[in-house]
């Protein structure tokens, strides 16, 4: 079966087409009723301005994303339930690890800090654990 390409080079639209998030976007006004089932690899990247327009413009009746990254620092992560319908099915790294993912051990290594880079490091940890609260994202140790 072929597969068309929208991006990289290809312009090509079959049945089954793969394209750039950027070629769908150009391409959004006149690609709205082509497909039935349209997938979005890397789905955190959708809710852009711009590129929310793809799924804006699609009649497809059938959405699926797919990402390892499900929530945006920005929030916009809360405008997937209306493009494509929203999250579905999840799991987390420890259910995976050793079956789908390598086995990973997590190592806690302490460094010195001068009183400059312990500031640059307390500010940065601070934004850090504000994202994990707004995300409620639980973080586990091994």
């Amino acid at each position: 079966m072929e597969i068309g390409q929208l991006g990289g080079g290809g312009k090509k639209i079959l049945p089954i087409t793969v394209s750039t998030y950027d070629s769908a976007y150009i391409q959004a006004e006149n690609l709205g009723n082509m497909f039935g089932l349209v997938i979005f690899d890397e789905v955190h990247h959708l809710p852009a301005v711009g590129y929310r327009n793809i799924a804006e413009f699609s009649a497809a009746p059938y959405r699926l994303g797919l990402t390892a990254t499900y929530e945006r620092e920005d929030d916009l992560h809360s405008e997937l339930n209306r493009l494509i319908g929203g999250k579905v099915y999840e799991k987390q790294v420890s259910e995976l690890a050793g079956g789908h993912l390598a086995t990973y051990k997590i190592k806690r290594v302490t460094t010195k800090l001068t009183e400059e880079e312990r500031k640059e490091y307390e500010q940065h940890y601070s934004i850090f654990l504000n994202y994990i609260r707004k995300t409620r994202t639980i973080i586990k140790g091994p």
